[in-house]
């Protein structure tokens, strides 16, 4: 082959190589944005799940205190109910007595 035809074939594969390694960088760099993209997306979902987690502690706790709420307030209907009687009693003694 002339030293010519060698020549120009090096040159070539010295352009085919050149635009190789700028498509390298160019996927290199597609490669490090979508990294730091899902990065982003798996500490968005972690705080997603976090947030989840809280919500459902903090109705869980909603819960425990309405029922306690309602528990409270039938025991205090109940005492309050039992101690009616004893009052209208009283209140009729005094009445009598005041008679």
């Amino acid at each position: 082959m002339p030293f010519f035809c060698v020549r120009q074939d090096y040159e070539e594969l010295e352009k085919q190589l050149k635009e190789v390694f700028k498509e390298r960088s160019t996927v290199l760099r597609q490669l490090t944005k979508t990294s730091r993209e899902l990065d982003g997306i798996k500490v968005n979902l972690q705080s997603l799940k976090n947030d989840e987690q809280t919500s459902k502690t903090d109705v869980q706790k909603l819960l425990e205190l309405g029922q306690k709420q309602r528990q409270s307030s039938k025991e205090n209907t109940v005492t309050l109910e039992r101690a009616k009687p004893k009052d209208r009693i009283s209140n009729c003694r005094n009445a009598t007595d005041t008679e």
